[in-house]
């Protein structure tokens, strides 16, 4: 087991092409049309699936932060080897607009959890803050996925100042309609605060929370879960706990085939992105990522003073 981590997840940044150009993307490069050849390829990922497992590894994630996973063609392949190797969980992130004719298939193929990105309910809207006039097919493929996963999918929604906030009670009563969970999300990246997009959510948080039964905070996760009578919403506001960001130590698969943990130096896995490394080569590399993973005495160094040590 790995030690001292408490919530063990792999995440999978499986590729670095996305199909839009969303206006709050902290990306230099979004659309890297011409990057499939350079991405990790399936049997690598599977097999850093495998050497995670045996190292403690019970949950793992296909996310969208670097790109869009189902623009890969074995997306559904992938799924199904973590299924079957007894991942506990098996989520994966999507902006939706490739979900349409999927959702079944990711299903079959084991997936537990979906997560939908969708900043307005609002056509013209939606190809203003995502480039592209695709609203029509995210849609339809959202409610594809909420036939095929029920209550296990949640909508996220990044709130930009001036652009989808007066939509945020909107969006909380379509997803209260669809039986699905909210998670508004504010943004992040210093380029994005100055041009004026961030929007403070704390007042949101307050006004739900009088209506509610229940709030919970999740200081690892940096989510603030709100359940009414009719309703509930999770706010992420990574301002609010900075310092408990270091404690978050998963490990991470980057599309070149880079792995270590987040805000921790990296490890070029050099075989993997080559094709030719076998399950001991990788486990041996995980190993050596994790023995590069910040101790607990840093940890509580960093959370007084923050970043000013050099961690090598």
């Amino acid at each position: 087991m790995v030690p001292h981590l408490k919530k063990p997840m792999l995440t999978i940044y499986g590729t670095n092409r996305c199909n839009l150009t969303c206006m709050y993307c902290m990306r230099d490069s979004v659309c890297e049309k011409d990057s499939e050849g350079r991405e990790i390829d399936a049997a690598a990922i599977k097999n850093i699936l495998a050497a995670a497992k045996e190292e403690g590894y019970e949950r793992v994630k296909f996310s969208s932060e670097w790109g869009e996973p189902l623009i890969r063609r074995d997306i559904e392949e992938l799924v199904f080897h973590a299924k079957k190797l007894s991942y506990m969980d098996i989520s994966l992130s999507t902006n939706g607009t490739l979900l349409k004719g999927r959702a079944e298939s990711l299903r079959k193929a084991g997936l537990h959890r979906l997560c939908v990105s969708l900043d307005t309910l609002k056509p013209r809207l939606f190809k203003k803050i995502t480039g592209q006039d695709v609203f029509a097919d995210t849609m339809a493929g959202i409610d594809e996925a909420v036939a095929a996963f029920g209550p296990a999918i949640k909508v996220n929604m990044v709130v930009v100042n001036g652009v989808n906030n007066p939509e945020i009670k909107g969006m909380l009563r379509w997803t209260t309609r669809k039986g699905i969970v909210l998670q508004m999300i504010e943004v992040v990246g210093k380029e994005q605060k100055k041009a004026g997009m961030f929007f403070d959510l704390d007042p949101t948080v307050s006004s739900l929370s009088r209506k509610s039964l229940l709030v919970a905070k999740d200081k690892v996760e940096k989510i603030t879960t709100i359940i009414g009578a009719d309703f509930k919403v999770q706010m992420r506001q990574s301002r609010k706990w900075p310092e408990l960001f270091y404690r978050n130590e998963r490990m991470v698969i980057h599309p070149d085939g880079e792995i270590g943990f987040w805000l921790r130096q990296h490890t070029k896995l050099y075989a993997i992105t080559k094709g030719r490394a076998d399950r001991n080569s990788i486990s041996s590399q995980i190993q050596k990522a994790m023995s590069l993973k910040m101790s607990p005495s840093e940890t509580r160094y960093l959370r007084q003073y923050g970043n000013r040590k050099c961690v090598s």
